[in-house]
Order: structure tokens, then C-alpha cells, then sequence
């Protein structure tokens, strides 16, 4: 059975009538009729279940159809303010804030339906204070929060690619007590900056590390606007930078924040009076809840959260792929030629010709008379 419903938005809040016979909330909808389509059944069930009458331009097409396991599948439309009704409707209605949709009974589809109408009419919604509340309640603050010294913040968000944060906790404390400065890193031999890398992977992040710090030490930090410009800085670095040392009203997206918005806000966010502060605690709330595989109890965002609402292990965002095995792999390989060569032990070229051409090209290791040596 097809079925046309309709997201009617407002303020905040979602309109839901009670279906005859049932003690949870649905959607504005019904049936298709024989010969008539989705858009028309939803705008003729509107106007009997609640009476507001739309012309057939008001409403928005979302694109989504869902197949609800043992019942109908559903077709939803999207309506933002609608006008009032112009006559009794034949099912009770009520508008819900969409914060206290958790607390209501709701049938299959609704959580999923409201959230696509959210994305895809840019809704956006406030951040609600308790973040905030439960961000600052955390114990173990992170250590690179206390300063706003855009060369540590450099250095922590090129660390924390690929990387656990309670792995870079060590390394970064180590690595600034060392190198405090950009000058003092772009000072240091390539090969001491890839010994201190040991143990956090990817090379290569080392190396851009060190010549983003020699850039700097030559030509000053760019504007702010154009810190892609350095070596092996991304958008989101920059974003990082200019948020969290600078406290440009910038949001950096990494995974964790991505996630959280996709499954809590996909309407988008209101403007932030500290986005500082905001930042960090939607990297947390990803970091120790909105995980790949959600952690929702203890969430300051579950109310109003409508993936914790909807079973069946809907997910508005893509789960990362698994990551290649690491035993056997090029980056092994990688790993154990360029740790001889760093420890002084000479391998030679030829016992792994292919991972020896990949470090040589990528400038972390030198070629001596067929043998491989520190850079």
C-alpha cells in the first residue's frame, strides 16, 4: 500500500494527528486513490485530516520513499508555515516541538521523514545549552585547548588525522616541549622530526609538518583566509586553525562533527555567539557518542535527536569504510624500511624495491649506493 504523508513545519515544531484506533502520533496522510499521485493524496489528506488546504506549489517534493517493514510505503512531502485551517479537520492535531518528539508516541517513519525535511528545507535549529553544560562537566580537558598558539594547534590537528586522540595527547605534549616554536621545528633535521613521528603513522604528515614550519619561519603565518597555501593544509586545518587559535567564527568539520550533524542538525546549525566553544563540544559529543555506532544514553543532543528515535538502524550518514588490513600492506612495508633507515641500519633497496621507490619519492628517505638512509 502507498501512502502520502505530509511534514508540516513551524517554529520549531511538527504538526501530528491522532490516527482512529492507535495511541501513536502519525504524520498528516493516507492512501493513494486509484489514478492519483502522491502529491495530490497528500495535499487531499492535509485538508480532511486537519483542514488546511494548500495549493499544490507549497508543497516539497523530499525525494525519499520509505518502506515501513510489514506496513505501507511511505511517500512524504514537506510544508514550511502553513496557513491556518479553514475548517474542522476530521483527526485530532497537534503541533510538537520537535526537541520533546521523544516523548511522544509516533508510528514508523515519522523520525525519518521530519529529519530529510529538516535537510532539505535548511532548518536550522539552536544548539541547545545543555551541550555546553555537559561539554564543561567533561573531566581530562584536552591539553592543546588551554592556548590559542596557531603553531600548536598545527600540530595537534596534524597529529589527530587518522589518529586516536588519546594517542596524540602524548605525542603532542612531547613534540612541543621539543620544538615549541615553528622556528624551532623548521631548525630540526628532517630525520629528527620522523624519529619523534615514530608510533603515530603516516609519515608523510611529518614531513609536511616540517616544511610547513620552515615556510613559516621564512615568510610569516598567511592570512588566515589563505593558510591552505601551506604545506600539506586542507581545508578542515585551516577551519581548525582559524576556529580554535584564532576564534574566527569558522566550523571545523572533521568526522566527528560531521556526523553529529548530519544525524542532529542536517537543517544546519543557528549562528553561535562562541563557536569556539561550540566547535569543541560537537568534536566531543562525536568523539564519545555520535559514533560511527551511536553510544546514545548520557547524549546531552538526544532530545530532539531523531536517528536515536527511528529503529531499524537507519543512518542519515555514511559509515566510513573499513580500513585495509595493516599486516601485509604497503604501509607496513613502508613502516619497517623507513624505522631501519632512521635507526641507522642501512637496508638495502633491493629488499623491497617497491616500498623503497614509494619512501624515496615521497622524500622521507635517501638512497646511498643502493642502500636506504636517514633523509
Amino acid at each position: 500500500m502507498d501512502v502520502a504523508t505530509v511534514v508540516a513545519l513551524r517554529r520549531g515544531r511538527v504538526l501530528l494527528v491522532a490516527q482512529p484506533g492507535g495511541n501513536a502520533l502519525a504524520l498528516p496522510g493516507g492512501k493513494l486513490e486509484p489514478g492519483e499521485s502522491a502529491a495530490a493524496a497528500a495535499l487531499r489528506e492535509l485538508r480532511e485530516e486537519t483542514g488546511i488546504a494548500l495549493t499544490a506549489d507549497r508543497l516539497c517534493d523530499l525525494g525519499l520513499r520509505i518502506e515501513v517493514p510489514g506496513g505501507p510505503s511511505l511517500t512524504p512531502f514537506a510544508v514550511v508555515d502553513p496557513p491556518r485551517p479553514g475548517a474542522p479537520g476530521e483527526l485530532p492535531a497537534r503541533w510538537i516541538d520537535i526537541e520533546r518528539l521523544g516523548s511522544v508516541p509516533t508510528v514508523a517513519g515519522v523520525a525519518r521523514s521530519v529529519h530529510r525535511a529538516l535537510a532539505h528545507v535548511a532548518a536550522s535549529q539552536p544548539v541547545p545549552e545543555r551541550l555546553f553544560a555537559w561539554w564543561e562537566s567533561q573531566d581530562g580537558e584536552l591539553p592543546w585547548r588551554r592556548t590559542r598558539d596557531p603553531y600548536a594547534v598545527l600540530v595537534c590537528e596534524v597529529m589527530s588525522q587518522q589518529t586516536q586522540i588519546e594517542r596524540v595527547r602524548v605525542y603532542w605534549e612531547r613534540w612541543i616541549a621539543r620544538w615549541p616554536t615553528a622556528a624551532a621545528l623548521a631548525a630540526a633535521p628532517l630525520a629528527d622530526v620522523l624519529r619523534a613521528w615514530q608510533g603515530l603513522g603516516y609519515p608523510r604528515r611529518a614531513r609536511d609538518l616540517h616544511a610547513c614550519a620552515r615556510r613559516i619561519a621564512s615568510a610569516g603565518w598567511p592570512d588566515p583566509e589563505r593558510l591552505t597555501e601551506l604545506p600539506g593544509v586542507g581545508r578542515y586545518t585551516a577551519a581548525a586553525i582559524r576556529c580554535f587559535a584564532l576564534e574566527q567564527p569558522v566550523l571545523p568539520r572533521d568526522a566527528n562533527v560531521r556526523r553529529v550533524l548530519a544525524r542532529r542538525f542536517p537543517g544546519g546549525l543557528a549562528a553561535s555567539a562562541n563557536p569556539w566553544r561550540l566547535s569543541g563540544a560537537l568534536m566531543d559529543v562525536g568523539r564519545s557518542h555520535c559514533r560511527a555506532r551511536p553510544r546514545c544514553d548520557g547524549c546531552p543532543l538526544r532530545d530532539g535527536c531523531l536517528v536515536a528515535l527511528e529503529a531499524g538502524g537507519w543512518a542519515p550518514v555514511a559509515r566510513r569504510r573499513h580500513q585495509a588490513a595493516y599486516a601485509g600492506s604497503m604501509r607496513e612495508r613502508r613502516g619497517a624500511l623507513l624505522r631501519a633507515a632512521l635507526a641507522g641500519e642501512r637496508p638495502p633497496a633491493a629488499a623491497d624495491p617497491q616500498a623503497a621507490a614509494s619512501l624515496l619519492a615521497d622524500g622521507l628517505i635517501a638512497a646511498r649506493a643502493g642502500f636506504l638512509v636517514a633523509p
